[in-house]
């Protein structure tokens, strides 16, 4: 199920490449540093903009 997942956000997010935990590493340095001290309550989604797409289910990466 999580293969699926990932193949689907591979083929359908805006940002095609693969997502590294460095990346989601990256973000919570950064939400836990000073530059981030006046943000509040917020969600940031790391996933190569595939929140914002919703799920296309005639996607041929659903196919199996």
């Amino acid at each position: 199920m999580i293969d699926d997942m990932i193949n689907y956000s591979k083929a359908n997010a805006p940002l095609q490449k693969e997502l590294h935990a460095k990346e989601v590493a990256n973000v919570a340095t950064f939400l836990l540093s000073d530059l981030a001290s006046a943000i509040t309550g917020d969600t940031i989604f790391v996933d190569n903009g595939l929140h914002a797409m919703g799920m296309a289910i005639d996607s041929k990466s659903l196919e199996n």
